[in-house]
């Protein structure tokens, strides 16, 4: 026990010191590089992205690790922090592609190096290089992972921090695991879009899809379809499907696709020695090599991958899948069409973008009335109403008034050549008011006819000239106009 004690107690003291250490570390990289190199502007934005990635932001988080382990446990302070050293990942995706960046810049531009062996000589370096600073992140979460491990072997059973220090182990190979998953997929990434640039003709197949992933190249012998000859062919095989090109002469590393075989038709088998048969449809391919293990190595591949593709294919039908084998002609058609329906999409895009664009660059006045076919309308009762509120904006309303007056006046003229007449002129008046009676009746019958048929058509036309009137042009205050009914000016008005 005392010596397990005394082990646990020296890996405590260097899980402090080593963080304190990796810290200073990424600081001298902040003080002496990536803020010089972001004032000098040496490089551009893009190139400092490259390089330093997210460092400022795992420092952030190993800083508050540091707060943490000085005031809780270790357990509970890893525990607290794991998940956020996934960002971990990000870092180490780029890290190669950095140094890359970093060897290039300083070939092209001698200011640059300059100024890296300049900074790399500083006394705050103590002889460390540039490039074994940005490499220190990536080693980080592995060595976190070694020092949980070895205090979790050295803490016994009833110590305090047992059941925590044991779930931030558990928790670390999580991450450990994460950021390797990551990489591998990256690189994974990387190798495919290296095999899509290394494809030429018109007939190349898009290798970059999702959910397809890269497994195994190698170049094998084929046997010629006419007999008699083999020739070397690179086979690669991908989760999906399986592909074999043709080396271009005279140009290193560049090939030319003579035929995709999807794994969901493939079926394999030994035909005798090294020699095998894939078959996919109408396709059949009689392969080998001089190398016993790489036969054997390609028949295992192949074989796990097509068990694992008709798996995945229970539950997930994928496009790619339901393609029959092509080569040659089928496989410049499948291009083709691709193309097409590429340029279809970004011509639709882009006419949709005109249109945008041009109703942007349209007066407001025009775009609103294009949007309304009643805006003449509308601006006609708008000026209506501005010039005089109370007056009722219904049709034939002089008209109306006028035939009204004249009615008026009629009965008037009745009424006083009843009883204004002298009584010498009674015989004469009752001829007279007889026929004028007469005369009036008619009239008072046409009258009433004309009248009955004015107002039809007024009701009709102020019935379809309220009704087009757009609700957001109507007058909210309530106006009682003469004629009107203590209604809505110039919205519902109507005659009396």
């Amino acid at each position: 026990m005392a010596k397990k004690e005394r082990r646990r107690k020296k890996i405590v003291k260097e899980i402090f010191s080593t963080e304190q250490t990796y810290q200073n570390h990424l600081m001298l990289v902040i003080k002496l590089f990536e803020e010089p190199l972001q004032d000098s502007l040496l490089i551009s934005s893009h190139v400092h992205e490259l390089i330093f990635s997210n460092l400022r932001q795992l420092i952030e988080i190993n800083q508050e690790l540091m707060r943490q382990l000085e005031q809780e446990t270790i357990g509970n302070a890893f525990l607290y922090l794991a998940p956020f050293l996934k960002l971990y990942a990000t870092y180490a995706n780029s890290h190669e592609r950095a140094l890359a960046t970093l060897l290039d810049w300083e070939q092209k531009k001698p200011e640059f190096a300059a100024f890296r062996r300049e900074q790399e000589e500083h006394a705050e370096m103590q002889g460390l290089k540039f490039n074994a600073l940005l490499i220190t992140p990536v080693q980080r979460i592995p060595r976190y992972k070694l020092l949980l491990s070895d205090l979790l072997q050295n803490t016994p059973q009833d110590h305090d921090d047992y059941s925590a220090l044991k779930e931030a182990t558990s928790r670390m190979s999580e991450v450990a695991t994460h950021i390797n998953e990551h990489i591998r997929e990256h690189d994974n990434f990387q190798k495919m879009l290296s095999i899509q640039k290394n494809l030429v003709g018109a007939g190349a197949p898009k290798i970059l899809g999702p959910g397809r992933k890269f497994i195994k190249e190698q170049m094998l012998k084929k046997v010629s379809r006419k007999g008699g000859k083999s020739h070397d062919r690179m086979f690669f095989l991908f989760s999906d499907m399986l592909m074999y090109a043709k080396p271009k002469p005279g140009d290193n590393g560049k090939y030319t696709c003579c035929c995709v075989l999807p794994l969901q038709h493939c079926q394999m088998e030994r035909i005798l020695g090294d020699l095998f048969k894939i078959s996919c449809q109408s396709e059949t391919l009689l392969v080998y090599s001089e190398n016993k293990a790489v036969v054997n190595a390609w028949m295992e591949e192949l074989k796990a991958a097509i068990g694992k593709f008709r798996q995945c294919r229970q539950t997930l039908r994928k496009e790619s899948s339901n393609k029959k084998p092509m080569r040659g002609s089928a496989l410049v058609r499948q291009r083709k069409q691709e193309k097409r329906k590429w340029e279809q999409i970004r011509e639709s895009k882009k006419a949709q973008e005109n249109e945008g664009k041009s109703k942007e660059n349209q007066p407001a006045w025009k775009q609103q009335c294009m949007q309304d076919s009643l805006y003449p309308m509308r601006q006609h009762i708008k000026t209506l109403m501005d010039a005089d509120t109370m007056l009722c904006l219904s049709p034939r309303t002089s008209r109306r008034k006028r035939r009204k007056m004249e009615t008026t006046e009629n009965e008037e003229k009745q009424i006083a050549q009843e009883h204004g007449e002298s009584s010498s002129e009674c015989v004469e008046t009752a001829e007279q008011e007889d026929t004028s009676l007469s005369l009036d009746s008619n009239s008072d019958h046409l009258s009433t006819i004309e009248e009955s048929r004015l107002e039809e058509e007024e009701d009709s036309e102020t019935r379809s000239f309220v009704c087009n009137i757009p609700a957001n042009l109507s007058n909210t205050d309530e106006h009682t106009t003469p004629g009107c009914s203590g209604v809505p000016s110039a919205t519902t008005c109507t005659v009396s």
